[in-house]
Protein backbone atom coordinates (compact mmCIF):
# COMPACT_ATOMS: atom_id res chain seq x y z
CA UNK A 1 0.00 0.00 0.00
CA UNK A 2 1.24 3.48 -0.86
CA UNK A 3 2.49 5.07 2.36
CA UNK A 4 2.51 8.61 0.95
CA UNK A 5 -1.16 9.30 1.52
CA UNK A 6 -3.26 11.64 3.62
CA UNK A 7 -6.82 11.42 4.87
CA UNK A 8 -8.63 14.76 4.90
CA UNK A 9 -11.71 14.86 7.12
CA UNK A 10 -14.44 17.49 7.05
CA UNK A 11 -15.39 17.44 10.73
CA UNK A 12 -18.07 19.06 12.87
CA UNK A 13 -18.51 17.10 16.11
CA UNK A 14 -18.55 13.47 14.89
CA UNK A 15 -16.84 10.55 16.61
CA UNK A 16 -13.70 9.69 14.63
CA UNK A 17 -12.55 6.59 16.51
CA UNK A 18 -12.83 4.55 13.33
CA UNK A 19 -10.08 6.62 11.76
CA UNK A 20 -7.67 6.15 14.68
CA UNK A 21 -5.52 3.44 12.98
CA UNK A 22 -4.60 6.02 10.31
CA UNK A 23 -4.09 8.93 12.72
CA UNK A 24 -0.56 9.79 11.53
CA UNK A 25 -1.95 10.46 8.05
CA UNK A 26 -5.11 12.31 9.16
CA UNK A 27 -5.75 16.03 8.69
CA UNK A 28 -8.90 17.28 10.41
CA UNK A 29 -10.66 20.44 9.28
CA UNK A 30 -13.03 21.30 12.09
CA UNK A 31 -16.11 23.52 11.72
CA UNK A 32 -17.87 22.81 15.01
CA UNK A 33 -17.46 23.60 18.70
CA UNK A 34 -13.87 22.28 18.94
CA UNK A 35 -14.83 18.77 20.02
CA UNK A 36 -11.57 17.32 18.77
CA UNK A 37 -10.92 13.55 18.81
CA UNK A 38 -9.06 12.20 21.84
CA UNK A 39 -6.07 10.99 19.86
CA UNK A 40 -3.17 12.63 18.06
CA UNK A 41 -3.49 13.31 14.33
CA UNK A 42 -1.11 14.77 11.76
CA UNK A 43 -2.77 18.19 11.68
CA UNK A 44 -5.81 20.04 13.00
CA UNK A 45 -7.26 23.16 11.39
CA UNK A 46 -10.23 25.25 12.57
CA UNK A 47 -12.37 26.68 9.79
CA UNK A 48 -15.53 28.82 9.71
CA UNK A 49 -18.69 26.74 9.29
CA UNK A 50 -19.44 27.53 5.66
CA UNK A 51 -19.84 25.59 2.44
CA UNK A 52 -20.21 22.10 3.96
CA UNK A 53 -17.53 19.51 3.09
CA UNK A 54 -17.10 20.92 -0.44
CA UNK A 55 -15.57 24.09 0.97
CA UNK A 56 -13.33 22.01 3.27
CA UNK A 57 -11.92 19.87 0.48
CA UNK A 58 -11.30 22.89 -1.74
CA UNK A 59 -9.59 24.72 1.13
CA UNK A 60 -7.18 21.80 1.56
CA UNK A 61 -6.40 21.64 -2.16
CA UNK A 62 -5.84 25.37 -2.53
CA UNK A 63 -3.61 25.68 0.53
CA UNK A 64 -1.60 22.51 -0.13
CA UNK A 65 -1.53 22.27 -3.91
CA UNK A 66 2.27 22.23 -4.11
CA UNK A 67 2.84 19.77 -1.26
CA UNK A 68 0.02 17.27 -1.65
CA UNK A 69 0.47 13.64 -0.74
CA UNK A 70 0.58 11.21 -3.67
CA UNK A 71 -2.95 10.17 -2.70
CA UNK A 72 -5.57 12.10 -0.72
CA UNK A 73 -8.67 10.38 0.63
CA UNK A 74 -11.43 12.89 1.38
CA UNK A 75 -13.94 11.83 4.03
CA UNK A 76 -16.98 13.35 5.67
CA UNK A 77 -16.85 13.34 9.46
CA UNK A 78 -20.08 11.39 9.83
CA UNK A 79 -18.52 8.32 8.28
CA UNK A 80 -21.33 6.05 9.46
CA UNK A 81 -23.67 7.80 7.00
CA UNK A 82 -21.70 6.04 4.28
CA UNK A 83 -20.69 2.89 6.13
CA UNK A 84 -21.33 0.65 3.15
CA UNK A 85 -18.88 2.62 0.98
CA UNK A 86 -16.27 3.35 3.61
CA UNK A 87 -15.58 0.20 5.56
CA UNK A 88 -12.07 -0.23 4.17
CA UNK A 89 -10.03 2.92 3.65
CA UNK A 90 -7.15 0.85 2.27
CA UNK A 91 -9.44 0.09 -0.69
CA UNK A 92 -9.67 3.80 -1.44
CA UNK A 93 -5.89 4.13 -1.29
CA UNK A 94 -5.27 1.09 -3.48
CA UNK A 95 -7.89 1.96 -6.10
CA UNK A 96 -6.82 5.61 -6.24
CA UNK A 97 -3.22 4.56 -6.80
CA UNK A 98 -4.35 2.37 -9.70
CA UNK A 99 -6.88 4.75 -11.28
CA UNK A 100 -5.96 8.28 -10.16
CA UNK A 101 -9.47 8.75 -8.84
CA UNK A 102 -11.82 6.45 -6.92
CA UNK A 103 -15.36 6.71 -5.61
CA UNK A 104 -17.27 3.57 -4.77
CA UNK A 105 -20.70 4.37 -6.18
CA UNK A 106 -20.22 6.21 -9.48
CA UNK A 107 -23.34 6.20 -11.64
CA UNK A 108 -24.90 8.10 -14.53
CA UNK A 109 -27.08 11.16 -14.17
CA UNK A 110 -28.91 13.44 -16.57
CA UNK A 111 -29.15 17.19 -16.35
CA UNK A 112 -32.81 16.77 -17.31
CA UNK A 113 -33.58 14.53 -14.32
CA UNK A 114 -31.50 14.81 -11.17
CA UNK A 115 -31.82 11.34 -9.66
CA UNK A 116 -31.05 12.68 -6.19
CA UNK A 117 -32.62 16.12 -6.13
CA UNK A 118 -31.58 18.92 -3.81
CA UNK A 119 -33.07 18.73 -0.34
CA UNK A 120 -34.47 22.00 0.95
CA UNK A 121 -32.69 21.37 4.25
CA UNK A 122 -29.35 21.22 2.38
CA UNK A 123 -29.91 24.23 0.16
CA UNK A 124 -31.14 26.92 2.48
CA UNK A 125 -29.32 29.69 0.63
CA UNK A 126 -30.13 29.87 -3.06
CA UNK A 127 -28.02 31.28 -5.84
CA UNK A 128 -28.86 33.18 -8.99
CA UNK A 129 -27.14 30.34 -10.87
CA UNK A 130 -28.78 27.09 -11.86
CA UNK A 131 -26.87 23.82 -12.32
CA UNK A 132 -26.20 24.35 -16.05
CA UNK A 133 -25.02 27.91 -15.51
CA UNK A 134 -22.72 26.84 -12.68
CA UNK A 135 -21.19 24.18 -14.96
CA UNK A 136 -20.50 26.79 -17.63
CA UNK A 137 -19.03 29.20 -15.08
CA UNK A 138 -16.57 26.51 -13.95
CA UNK A 139 -15.70 24.70 -17.19
CA UNK A 140 -16.47 27.33 -19.86
CA UNK A 141 -18.53 24.84 -21.86
CA UNK A 142 -22.06 23.48 -21.89
CA UNK A 143 -22.95 20.68 -19.55
CA UNK A 144 -23.43 17.33 -21.33
CA UNK A 145 -26.86 15.73 -21.24
CA UNK A 146 -25.54 12.62 -19.46
CA UNK A 147 -22.56 12.58 -17.11
CA UNK A 148 -20.95 10.53 -14.34
CA UNK A 149 -21.66 11.43 -10.72
CA UNK A 150 -21.39 9.98 -7.24
CA UNK A 151 -23.59 11.07 -4.36
CA UNK A 152 -21.41 10.64 -1.31
CA UNK A 153 -18.69 12.72 0.27
CA UNK A 154 -15.98 10.02 0.33
CA UNK A 155 -13.49 9.63 -2.51
CA UNK A 156 -9.78 9.37 -3.29
CA UNK A 157 -7.73 11.50 -5.71
CA UNK A 158 -4.11 11.34 -6.79
CA UNK A 159 -1.87 14.38 -6.66
CA UNK A 160 -1.55 14.23 -10.43
CA UNK A 161 -5.31 14.35 -10.95
CA UNK A 162 -5.72 17.28 -8.55
CA UNK A 163 -2.89 19.22 -10.20
CA UNK A 164 -4.42 18.83 -13.64
CA UNK A 165 -6.52 21.82 -12.60
CA UNK A 166 -4.95 25.16 -11.75
CA UNK A 167 -5.06 26.77 -8.34
CA UNK A 168 -7.20 29.54 -9.84
CA UNK A 169 -9.72 26.94 -10.97
CA UNK A 170 -10.26 25.76 -7.39
CA UNK A 171 -10.22 29.31 -6.03
CA UNK A 172 -13.01 30.25 -8.41
CA UNK A 173 -15.22 27.45 -7.08
CA UNK A 174 -14.54 28.10 -3.39
CA UNK A 175 -15.57 31.73 -3.83
CA UNK A 176 -19.12 30.49 -4.35
CA UNK A 177 -19.25 28.74 -0.98
CA UNK A 178 -17.35 30.81 1.56
CA UNK A 179 -20.35 32.75 2.96
CA UNK A 180 -23.27 30.42 3.68
CA UNK A 181 -23.49 27.16 5.62
CA UNK A 182 -25.60 25.41 2.97
CA UNK A 183 -25.06 27.15 -0.38
CA UNK A 184 -26.77 25.67 -3.44
CA UNK A 185 -23.34 25.68 -5.10
CA UNK A 186 -22.29 22.90 -2.71
CA UNK A 187 -25.06 20.78 -4.20
CA UNK A 188 -23.89 21.60 -7.74
CA UNK A 189 -20.29 20.86 -6.81
CA UNK A 190 -21.26 17.46 -5.42
CA UNK A 191 -22.49 16.51 -8.88
CA UNK A 192 -19.34 17.79 -10.59
CA UNK A 193 -16.63 16.13 -8.46
CA UNK A 194 -16.22 13.25 -10.88
CA UNK A 195 -15.69 15.69 -13.77
CA UNK A 196 -13.33 17.91 -11.78
CA UNK A 197 -10.97 15.15 -10.70
CA UNK A 198 -11.45 12.69 -13.57
CA UNK A 199 -11.87 14.79 -16.70
CA UNK A 200 -12.73 12.08 -19.20
CA UNK A 201 -15.66 11.31 -21.44
CA UNK A 202 -18.60 9.42 -19.97
CA UNK A 203 -17.52 6.12 -18.43
CA UNK A 204 -19.95 3.19 -18.51
CA UNK A 205 -19.19 -0.11 -16.82
CA UNK A 206 -21.42 -2.89 -15.41
CA UNK A 207 -20.86 -1.50 -11.91
CA UNK A 208 -21.83 2.02 -13.02
CA UNK A 209 -24.98 0.65 -14.66
CA UNK A 210 -25.82 -1.17 -11.41
CA UNK A 211 -25.52 1.98 -9.30
CA UNK A 212 -27.42 3.96 -11.95
CA UNK A 213 -30.35 1.54 -11.66
CA UNK A 214 -30.33 1.98 -7.88
CA UNK A 215 -30.44 5.76 -8.34
CA UNK A 216 -33.32 5.48 -10.82
CA UNK A 217 -35.31 3.30 -8.42
CA UNK A 218 -34.68 5.83 -5.65
CA UNK A 219 -35.90 8.62 -7.96
CA UNK A 220 -39.10 6.71 -8.84
CA UNK A 221 -39.74 5.88 -5.19
CA UNK A 222 -39.35 9.53 -4.19
CA UNK A 223 -41.72 10.72 -6.91
CA UNK A 224 -44.32 8.11 -5.99
CA UNK A 225 -44.24 9.16 -2.34
CA UNK A 226 -44.89 12.74 -3.39
CA UNK A 227 -47.78 11.76 -5.68
CA UNK A 228 -49.39 9.52 -3.04
CA UNK A 229 -49.40 12.12 -0.29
Amino acid sequence: MNQNFEIVIAHYNEDLERIKPYAKQVIIYHKGNESWPRFFVKKRVKLPNVGREGHTYLYHIINNRNNLADITVFLQGRIEDHDWVCQDITKYIKKTKEQGFFANNVCLNSKRIDLYGASKSWTSQWSWLNNDEFFQEIFWKKQPLVYNVFYYANFGVSKQNIQQRTKKFYEKIINYMDIYINPIEWYYLERLRFRIFNDKKIIITPKIIYYSLIAILHYIETKLKILLK
